[in-house]
């Protein structure tokens, strides 16, 4: 027999969280079995190690974290894991920081070692904070980006899309960021809004008339390949087809006319430069323009071309070595000493700048590999068809990207810590050059120190670069599954039981990221969706509405609000966001919270309070006093078909990924119902526990309490781990380890078939009426009345209005009488009513 512990007078958080964290470890709670069949299996983002986690990674993650207790407690053997995102750029860039060092200042392996260091330590963080929150993960199943076993799904993926033809490598101008001095992909940028400059230029043509074009940069006229307007502008259709004599420089380039020309901005004539901005990029592969490369790889000027006057070459030397601002000053002067700069105002523009570093990028011809993006825009959008979004519109942001693209996927990175390239190139006599693959059975390589089959160390050269840190991040569902594909997998048997995934949880801001390569990486491995779900949370947004960041210094590090309210407080505000919804942190909202716990842990000290005096009083005993329901009192019928309705509508709305309206009716029910007005009514009948007379009452009532406030904790656990934990271990555990196991969530309840629960506020507004009359004339609640009258306006408030609801009433209001009306007996006085009730006071 459980023992029935006496509860302390307030929630200590601080005391009792790492406690019962520790228990759920020791008893194996969140463990996943791969011997099970009813799997429910769910793809977390792994967190970059590039700092430490604020408030808006626990945000998003207790939103999953609500799922995977809901889905365990519904009986499925949940499959939960955590990763963490320990290579690439970012982390890279974390550590430069940390450590005061640059990785190209460094001998490669010594920097490689370091960030191993660094992640080890922060890593530590990582989990405590995940820990702490009260996330239901399966710790067993943690994986880093970085180890040797996600190498080899990496490496693994390469190979297959390589063999498919969904891999190329080619030279041309790609996005590049010249201050971490590497390739991009285009979800890697970010726009910003700058002010900037407007410079209007005449160029001489060989019609013998000038034609004046408007560019912010000048700079790049060294590398003008032509000069484009619109073919419906009547300013210009005389110059279509001429040629143009670049200014300072003297190349002759052609007057071309395109349909992407805004006639209204600038003067309506653009010059095409290698490369200025995308569009640059389009009419170098649409007209085959031969393009010259000046701005390098480290954001300087370099012009190693032929020109032929003395003048130009005079202006080449002093541009080659300026960094970019420095050479459009530079040649803004040059151009004004020649009289052909005419004009120059202030616009505002928007600009692409890398994620990371915030710095402008270029376009820099250079070796890259690439998926393939564009030819699979369609099929992509087809499949997508089949994935069902939570909430739904957040697909038009995935829908809005995939229409956006115009690069195929840069995946080569050329930085030193991440994934390796499986590759090397031959320098064989007559195969200079060739790609050469790992063996699947070689991965993980590293070409610096593996080499391919059959060749020595002196025919190769390996592959210089690394993965784009998205190449890896894209296979978290293949990671988790042990294999890319049932012909490339690990554990085959694993495989199948873990791909694709019920569930994807993320934020919207990756959408574009990791969302979008997840599902291309599946596609063109598996021609199939990774994941059936995909759930949608906002941006935590700092108390002005901003977006929360580090570069913004806005952000909120948990430890102060886990210290101050408590994990559970946290998760209670963290479940009243609607998925896909930006909010705001709001200490009002995590007060109330903390009030909520309180609130819960008072009515848990109640109960306790009560049935610890009553002999034998169990879990077991409470659930055969329900065998016969005819012994069940008046208003508790109502209340057990209250908890019985209420189920049913939170488990639909959990079933449809909606957990803020499941918390939102459960906040309600307890505070609003159970609490202001059920526990209220039959307290009077729960303290005549020894009057032999109202046993079976009291009895009654205890045990309806006792058995809707266990099935409200219930529910309630999903959001509230830890107090839910603590109430349940102290006031009905009896055959089960936590309230948070397997097959844990409320079932067969009592199904009474109660028609009338609505006609509850018919005795609430009862109550508030007899105890605002009260109020009005300062009497105490527990003052008497001797006679209230009432005069039901149709039968079925008659019907519901039987002797037992009566005595509840006249106890919980002091009331002597109760007195039934016709509505011609009704006397002035006091009165309330509405569509089936008037009542009158008699004081």
């Amino acid at each position: 027999m459980q023992k029935i512990s006496i509860f302390t007078k307030r929630y200590d958080h601080i005391a009792m969280e790492k406690s019962i964290f520790q228990q759920w470890e020791k008893n194996l709670v969140y463990v996943f079995s791969f011997e099970e069949n009813k799997n429910f299996v769910i793809d977390t983002p792994p967190p970059t190690i590039s700092g430490k986690l604020h408030i808006g990674h626990v945000y998003s993650y207790t939103q999953s974290d609500f799922i995977a207790r809901y889905k365990r407690m519904r009986g499925f053997n949940v499959f939960y894991p955590i990763g963490f995102d320990d290579n690439g750029l970012a982390t890279e860039r974390f550590v430069e920081k940390k450590k005061s060092v640059k990785s190209y200042e460094m001998p490669k392996d010594k920097f490689i070692k370091l960030c191993g260091e660094v992640i080890k330590e922060e890593k530590k963080f990582f989990i405590e904070t995940l820990q702490n929150i009260g996330l239901s993960i399966d710790w067993n199943l943690l994986y880093t980006t970085s180890s040797d076993y996600t190498k080899k799904i990496s490496q693994m993926s390469f190979i297959d899309l390589y063999k498919k033809g969904e891999i190329y490598r080619d030279v041309q101008p790609v996005i590049w960021d010249v201050s971490d001095q590497t390739a991009l992909a285009q979800a890697d940028l970010q726009e910003k809004k700058v002010i900037s400059y407007m410079h209007k230029i005449s160029f001489k043509t060989d019609l013998g008339k000038d034609i004046n074009i408007a560019t912010t940069r000048p700079e790049l006229l060294p590398a003008c390949l032509a000069i484009f307007v619109h073919a419906e502008d009547k300013r210009y259709s005389s110059f279509i087809g001429a040629n143009a004599y670049v200014p300072l420089f003297g190349l002759v380039v052609p007057i071309l006319s395109d349909d992407l020309v805004d006639p209204e901005k600038g003067t309506g004539a653009v010059m095409c430069c290698s490369f200025g901005d995308q569009t640059d990029l389009i009419w170098v592969r649409k007209y085959n323009l031969k393009y010259q490369t000046i701005i390098q790889i480290d954001g300087r000027i370099k012009i190693d071309f032929n020109l032929k006057s003395k003048d130009s070459i005079n202006y080449v030397h002093q541009l080659n070595g300026l960094r970019v601002k420095q050479a459009r000053a530079k040649i803004l002067e040059f151009l004004a000493q020649e009289s052909v700069l005419l004009d120059s105002w202030e616009v505002e523009q928007v600009v692409k700048i890398a994620e990371r570093s915030a710095t402008p990028i270029e376009f820099v011809p250079f070796p890259q590999w690439f998926v393939y993006v564009i030819r699979h825009k369609e099929s992509l959008q087809n499949v997508l068809k089949d994935l069902v979004w939570h909430p739904q519109h957040m697909k038009i942001k995935m829908d809005a990207w995939i229409n956006s693209i115009i690069f195929d996927w840069c995946i080569s990175r050329q930085r030193v810590f991440g994934i390796s390239f499986p590759v090397w190139y031959s320098k064989r006599k007559g195969e200079e050059g060739k790609i050469l693959l790992a063996d699947i059975t070689q991965l993980p390589v590293d070409p610096h120190k593996d080499l391919p089959f059959g060749y020595s160390r002196e025919e190769v050269e390996a592959d210089k670069d690394v993965m784009d840190t998205w190449a890896t991040s894209a296979l978290t569902p293949q990671i988790n599954a042990n294999g890319i594909s049932e012909d490339l997998c690990i554990d085959l048997e694993k495989y199948q039981k873990l791909f694709p995934t019920d569930l994807r949880s993320q934020a919207h801001e990756i959408i574009r990221t990791w969302a979008f390569y997840t599902v291309l990486k599946s596609f063109l491995h598996n021609k199939s969706l990774p994941w059936k779900n995909i759930m949608i949370s906002g941006w935590c947004l700092a108390s002005d509405k901003s977006k929360m960041s580090k570069s913004k210094g806005n952000v909120i590090e948990p430890s102060y609000l886990l210290k101050e309210y408590g994990a559970d407080a946290i998760r209670y505000w963290s479940g009243l966001a609607k998925t896909g919804m930006d909010t705001a942190i709001s200490i009002d909202v995590l007060k109330n919270g903390k009030k909520f716990l309180n609130k819960l842990w008072s009515v848990a000290n109640f109960i306790s309070n009560i049935i610890v005096n009553i002999k034998n009083f169990s879990t077991k005993n409470c659930k055969d006093f329900f065998q016969d329901l005819s012994s069940i009192y008046g208003i508790d019928r109502l209340f057990i078909q209250k908890i019985y309705d209420l189920e049913l509508s939170v488990r639909s709305d959990f079933d449809n990924y909606k957990y803020y309206s499941a918390l939102y009716k459960l906040e309600k029910f307890f505070l609003s119902e159970f609490c202001d007005y059920y526990i209220e009514i039959v307290k009077k009948r729960i303290y005549r526990i020894s009057d032999k007379k109202n046993e079976n009452a009291s009895l009654s009532a205890i045990n309806s309490v006792f058995y809707i406030f266990e099935n409200m904790l219930r529910m309630l656990s999903v959001f509230l781990p830890y107090i839910t934990e603590e109430i349940f271990q102290n006031l009905y555990k009896f055959d089960e380890i936590s309230i948070h196991q397997k097959d844990s969530w409320p079932s067969r309840l009592i199904n009474l078939n109660e028609k009338n629960t609505k006609n509850f506020e018919i005795i609430i507004d009862i109550l508030d009426f007899v105890r605002g009359i009260k109020s009005s004339k300062n009497f105490a609640l527990n003052h008497p009345i001797s006679c209230l009258e009432i005069c039901c306006l149709s039968n079925n408030c008659r019907e519901f209005l039987y002797e037992e609801i009566c005595s509840d009433i006249q106890d919980v209001l002091v009331v002597k009488n109760i007195v039934f009306l016709q509505d011609k007996e009704m006397s002035s006085g006091y009165t309330i009513s509405n569509s089936s009730v008037m009542v009158k006071v008699i004081v």
